[in-house]
C-alpha cells in the first residue's frame, strides 16, 4: 500500500516543475487542483490519470489544511517529475500549535483513497513536520505504443 519513495540517483533534490504556497483554507483548493491539472497535462498524463492525481492531491491538502501543525499556517504544495512518474508533495498547513484529531467511524481514509488513486504513498513526520509525496507514474497511450 504505502512505501518509502525513492529520489533519483544520489538522492539529489528534485527541481519542481510547479509550487504553491497559500493560506490553509479550503476555498483555495480550486486553485490548486488548476495546478495539478495543467502541470499533469504538460507532462502527457490523460485525463483520466489527472482526475486521480486531483483527487488524491485535494485529499492531500485537505488534510493539510484539517490536520497540519506548521508554524506559519500555510500548505506548500510542489509538483516535480521523476523518471516518468509525477511526485505531488504536500506540507506544513493548520493553524499554528493546532491539530485536529477525530473519532468519527466515517473519517480517516485519505491515505486509503490516495494509496487507492495512486502509484505509491508516503508520509513522513519530524517533529510537528508532515510531508506527504505522491507519485503517479506516466503511462503511455495505446497510440504511443509501437509494435
Amino acid at each position: 500500500m504505502s512505501r518509502e519513495l525513492k529520489l533519483p540517483a544520489g538522492d539529489r533534490p528534485l527541481s519542481p516543475v510547479s509550487e504553491l504556497t497559500m493560506p490553509a483554507d479550503f476555498r483555495l483548493l480550486g486553485q490548486a487542483r488548476e495546478l495539478i491539472h495543467s502541470t499533469a497535462l504538460e507532462l502527457g498524463f490523460d485525463e483520466a490519470a489527472i482526475w486521480d492525481i486531483k483527487v488524491a492531491g485535494t485529499e492531500a491538502l485537505a488534510n493539510a489544511i484539517e490536520h497540519g501543525t506548521a508554524g506559519d499556517g500555510l500548505i506548500h504544495m510542489r509538483l516535480m517529475p521523476a523518471d516518468g512518474e509525477l511526485l505531488l508533495e504536500v506540507s506544513g498547513g493548520g493553524k499554528p500549535g493546532e491539530a485536529s484529531a477525530s473519532s468519527d467511524p466515517r473519517r480517516g481514509r485519505g491515505i486509503a483513497i490516495m494509496s487507492a488513486l495512486m502509484d505509491e504513498v508516503a508520509l513522513t513526520r519530524d517533529g510537528d513536520a508532515t510531508l506527504l509525496r505522491l507519485a503517479k507514474r506516466l503511462t503511455p497511450s495505446p497510440a504511443d505504443v509501437s509494435d
